[in-house]
């Protein structure tokens, strides 16, 4: 009669399996803890939006105006054929909800990119975050965007 030989695996090999897995899982962690911040969430979300907003009126070949609603949790657009037109078309199609514990903190301001997609002036937004208190994001004359 032949002894079948045992298969498993030893002590030494799973405490070494594990041992990789845990490392691994806490390098993920550290990585993703930077997902997880409303602030940096919330400018890069209007950065971007400002982005698109302007690309759009490019593409469009017309002005586009970005404000943000009345009750600070949205930014809007709208669209005429030039900057100092009295009536804009709003466009729903480009809108940006603010991030759950993000509110922006002054309602009145606007920009409007002119169809070569220039701000008509700077304009800074100001939001209110859980994580960083209040930040800002500068629209700038050129397009451009930046974080104060």
């Amino acid at each position: 009669m032949k002894s079948s030989p045992h298969r498993g695996y030893t002590l030494i090999e799973l405490l070494v399996t594990m041992t990789i897995g845990s490392v691994m899982v806490g390098i993920v962690a550290a990585n993703l803890r930077a997902y997880n911040r409303s602030s940096k969430n919330a400018v890069s979300m209007i950065q971007g939006f400002v982005k698109q907003a302007r690309a759009k009126g490019i593409a469009r070949t017309a002005a586009y105006r970005i404000y943000a609603d009345a009750s600070g949790t949205a930014i809007r657009t709208s669209f005429a054929n030039a900057c100092t037109s009295t009536a804009f078309t709003t466009d729903t199609s480009l809108v940006l909800s603010m991030p759950e514990e993000t509110k922006l903190l002054s309602p009145t301001w606007s920009v409007c990119f002119n169809s070569r997609g220039l701000a008509t002036s700077n304009v800074t937004i100001s939001m209110k975050t859980r994580d960083a208190g209040t930040k800002q994001v500068e629209v700038l004359l050129g397009g451009g965007t930046r974080e104060l």
